[in-house]
């Protein structure tokens, strides 16, 4: 499935280039060492809640026996600038997470990598989304927030935001 291609228009105004979203595929893993690369020490604690970046947490399906799709912002090219996962732990719910190039941040790329993965998780029919922000992270927070999340609990160092989805008639 694929949302906010190129053909369709969508454009970041902020980089005033088109910015494609597209399903990430496991047989992806060069582009996704590539986009490891481009990430900031803070970004990848941020994420991965360590220093040590893990590319089984990007690629759909791998090693955890539960269904999963994630979905890549690429460029005109084939440049992977953000990732989106969204791993269904139980029917109807299911855990999201996003990084962006650390060069590519606050240009809206999440922005639209989370609102096409809301799409796809209201026609798969899920019904409940949430993830985890360090309290740090005060931009990630204003996003989810933007998209209609909520925080539902603090431990101190993280939120756990989550969204309820409304029922799809598709």
């Amino acid at each position: 499935m694929t949302f906010g291609t190129a053909e369709s228009g969508a454009t970041n105004r902020t980089l005033g280039s088109k910015i494609s979203i597209r399903e990430l595929h496991s047989r992806e893993e060069e582009a996704i060492m590539t986009f490891l690369l481009h990430l900031e020490p803070e970004d990848v604690r941020a994420r991965f809640g360590s220093l040590r970046p893990s590319i089984r947490y990007l690629l759909p399906g791998i090693d955890r026996g539960r269904h999963s799709v994630a979905f890549a912002a690429t460029d005109t090219g084939t440049t992977v600038l953000g990732i989106l996962n969204l791993e269904c732990l139980t029917t109807p719910t299911a855990e999201i997470a996003v990084i962006t190039r650390s060069d590519h941040k606050r240009r809206g790329i999440g922005r639209l990598l989370l609102g096409c993965s809301l799409l796809w998780a209201e026609r798969c029919g899920l019904a409940h989304l949430f993830g985890y922000i360090s309290v740090q992270n005060t931009a990630a927070l204003a996003l989810v927030r933007a998209a209609g999340f909520r925080v539902i609990r603090c431990d101190g160092f993280t939120l756990e935001v989550g969204n309820t989805l409304p029922v799809s008639d598709l």
